[in-house]
């Protein structure tokens, strides 16, 4: 045979039957997609839990009960001291809190609130109003039987769970498509990128809303199930 010669690759059948066998890789890669798929489905089930913790830490932020002795900086019930209104602003161009007053506190510089027309239109400056501290921080203000919330926004809470089911999701999709052997590696990480902002929204518009515990967490499995779907059918496409 030449020097440079190539050895041709025998194709014939073995007679004896006898094939090669797999390697360690190829067996052991079904078991690693299996673990990688438990894995995912851990960080989505951690991610549901912290929403849970943040869903209650929401709630009771909003019915902490009032303090029936002189409260210290730790303790977990509200105080109330009065308010006097200083200013009023409407902005109809506005889209969340069209009305809003500006109030002077007894312990703390003045600051502006959000309320509803009704309570906008029976306030003038210089009325009293009751206003509901916990941990330094408005909680409520109230007038003859108007009350007004503030709202609390979990960002960096929600940030985490966002990341959590996202980076569960990613594990959990990907295990039925090789990277090497068809998905875009950025179809993938722009669908990552899309699962953590629609589930940051969604946890927000969650915890505000704050319905019945049951229902919040029925509806956000819901879209945690649908948004799968749609970020299977988009690396399907691509794949």
């Amino acid at each position: 045979m030449p020097e440079d010669a190539v050895p041709v690759r025998d194709e014939r059948p073995n007679p004896d039957g006898w094939k090669v066998p797999p390697s360690l890789g190829d067996r052991l890669r079904p078991v690693a997609r299996i673990v990688l798929s438990l894995v995912g489905l851990a960080l989505v089930v951690a991610g549901f839990v912290r929403f849970t913790a943040d869903f209650e830490d929401v709630r009771r932020y909003h019915h902490t009960p009032l303090c029936t002795a002189p409260a210290q900086p730790s303790d977990d019930c509200a105080t109330r001291e009065s308010g006097r209104v200083t200013g009023k602003h409407l902005d109809p161009g506005s889209d969340s809190d069209p009305y809003t007053l500006t109030v002077a506190r007894e312990t703390a510089p003045a600051a502006e609130y959000g309320v509803g027309k009704a309570f906008y239109d029976d306030v003038t400056a210089g009325t009293t109003v009751d206003v509901t501290v916990l941990h330094g921080e408005v909680i409520e203000i109230g007038y003859h039987g108007h009350r007004s919330q503030t709202e609390t926004y979990p960002w960096a809470d929600a940030a985490v769970l966002s990341l959590l089911i996202a980076a569960g999701t990613a594990l959990v999709l990907t295990q039925g498509w090789p990277l090497d052997d068809g998905v875009v590696p950025f179809v993938l990480a722009v669908t990552v990128v899309a699962n953590v902002l629609a589930t940051l929204l969604g946890s927000i518009a969650l915890l505000t809303l704050q319905w019945p515990l049951v229902v919040t967490l029925i509806v956000a499995v819901l879209c945690w199930i649908a948004a799968t779907a749609l970020f299977r059918g988009i690396l399907n496409e691509f794949s």
